[in-house]
């Protein structure tokens, strides 16, 4: 991989987290494309990058969720399958 190469990748890196951030979409939506057409990578390529990179961060927010001391109010522990309403 030459300089120009790495170069192209690391502006697409910032530009696609740019615009992932704006928009509030999935960086796949963003990336895929990107490496496909301005990197010339395979499609089957990008798009296992791009699930490598999924894979990561949900193992990061799980493990940062689970070694959380304080637990969360309102959450998936404390629901009820029926909603409490008010006596009529």
């Amino acid at each position: 991989m030459d300089v120009v190469q790495l170069l192209i990748l690391a502006a697409l890196g910032v530009l696609g987290g740019v615009l992932s951030g704006l928009v509030d979409g999935g960086g796949g939506i963003i990336f895929v494309p990107a490496l496909v057409y301005a990197a010339g990578w395979d499609i089957k390529e990008a798009v296992a990058a791009s699930l490598v990179v999924v894979i990561f961060a949900s193992l990061s927010g799980t493990l940062v969720t689970s070694r959380a001391r304080t637990q969360l109010t309102g959450g998936w522990q404390r629901s009820s399958p029926r909603p409490r309403l008010p006596p009529p």
